[in-house]
């Protein structure tokens, strides 16, 4: 599959979604609604039905429903009772504020499906997070973090789980970083700059969150089983070092390489009970050391409640909107870099590795990108819904109605200010495909 095949999967549904909201209540409400599109540009395709206009246009990057009929050709409103401009001004914004309030309600309701599935989550060391795997050459390492370290706050903010430690850091690019952590009962601090992503200007973490490595399988005649390892072991320590399951490194690969080829101690987890055993690794005929067991991550299988999946569902609803808002503060204050915005390109290139990995996935990313068109939609720019609200709401507040050249003026101010930043990242997404 292409990227235009599946940026165009993920983007369809939220375009019609979005403008379903708009259409629904207008026609609740008596209002004439002369189209509904996708995509914009030359008509490829249409068919009329019950006094709307039904089209498919040829660039798909978003749609629209015509409220206006011919008010932009012949300069006034119509004196028709069914026109947007002749319904109160209560009506008009419902309309218009639906739009958006269709996309976030489709999000939730993504997320929420998305965690009533049977699935296998991985188990996180969380509530203090519990730091696992940490690059060498990252500056985490060089300021001191290790680990087995806790996490317990970032700049002054309590950190509770690796999303929290996320967003905080992906949002501090060139920024610096004050992490309280606790060490083995002692308290550490960790101060280092927060690296930018060369790629989308980010901010770049080094570290993964602790995850258990489990003994999935231990091969017959091996040395582990010489030891007395058995599967469902988890592997506490090696010589002493706190180990994690890491899917880019192997931490116990790396203790048994620096004995070159003596005892290795390790310090073992069996239902809840700690064991101590040594094992004697011996070279396969590649030469490498091997202890003959396989490793994976630990893990609980999950079958939620539909009420179970609607609460995390709703919980990953508010932590992804309060990171969006926030990306969104550090946009306008030029703390966040316009190239961390992502256009066609890069949500076409997205969406293909999403799909690829699963449907689950996919509507993951679905879900994340409907919360952002609900929240982007709001904010008062010109020619989108929540410039439209703005001006209803000014118009509520002072009583009286602006011009209709005024209104036309506005929009094509709006339009010219968002033509400008969609070529912005469009030239950066493109810039980001050939990196």
């Amino acid at each position: 599959m292409n990227y235009a095949l599946a940026f165009l999967l993920l983007l369809f549904p939220l375009v019609i979604f979005h403008e379903m909201g708009h259409f629904l209540v207008a026609k609740l409400f008596g209002i004439r609604v002369t189209k509904f599109a996708f995509g914009f540009g030359r008509e490829l395709f249409r068919f009329h039905f019950k006094g709307t206009d039904y089209r498919w246009n040829l660039i798909p990057l978003g749609g629209y429903v015509d409220l206006m009929g011919e008010v932009s050709v012949i300069g006034k409103i119509p004196e028709d009772p069914a026109h947007f401009y002749n319904r109160p001004k209560w009506v008009r914004f419902l309309v218009m504020v639906m739009g958006p309030l269709f996309n976030l309600i489709l999000a939730f309701l993504l997320y929420w499906f998305i965690f009533a599935q049977p699935q296998r989550v991985v188990v996180i060391q969380d509530n203090p997070l519990t730091v696992g795997f940490v690059v060498e050459s990252s500056p985490e390492y060089r300021a001191g973090l290790r680990p087995g370290d806790k996490i317990l706050t970032i700049n002054g903010v309590e950190i509770g789980t690796f999303d929290k430690a996320f967003q905080e850091l992906v949002l501090l690019p060139k920024k610096e970083a004050l992490l309280e952590v606790e060490r083995d009962g002692l308290p550490v601090e960790v101060k280092y700059v927060v690296p930018a992503s060369e790629k989308d200007g980010v901010g770049e973490i080094s570290f993964s969150p602790g995850i258990y490595m489990v003994v999935d399988e231990v091969v017959s005649g091996s040395p582990a089983e010489t030891a007395g390892l058995e599967a469902g072991d988890i592997i506490l320590e090696a010589e002493g070092q706190k180990l994690f399951y890491s899917g880019l490194h192997n931490m116990l690969s790396e203790v048994i390489d620096k004995k070159a080829g003596d005892g290795v101690s390790l310090t073992l987890n069996r239902q809840g009970q700690t064991l101590q055993t040594e094992v004697t690794p011996e070279p396969s005929e590649e030469g490498k050391l091997l202890i003959g067991v396989r490793l994976m991550f630990d893990y609980e299988s999950r079958d939620p409640s539909w009420g179970e999946a609607a609460r995390l569902g709703w919980s990953e609803f508010k932590t992804s909107s309060t990171m969006i808002f926030r990306a969104i503060r550090l946009l306008t204050k030029g703390d966040l870099p316009v190239k961390s915005l992502s256009g066609p390109i890069e949500l076409g290139r997205v969406a293909k590795e999403q799909l690829e990995r699963g449907w689950i996935n996919f509507l993951g990313l679905m879900a994340l990108l409907s919360l952002n068109l609900g929240i982007f939609n709001l904010i008062p720019i010109p020619v989108l819904d929540g410039g439209e609200i703005f001006v209803l709401l000014i118009e509520g507040v002072t009583r009286r109605e602006f011009s209709l050249q005024t209104k036309f003026n506005i929009k094509i101010v709006g339009f010219l200010l968002l033509l400008g930043l969609m070529a912005v990242i469009l030239v950066s997404d493109a810039l980001k495909l050939f990196s």
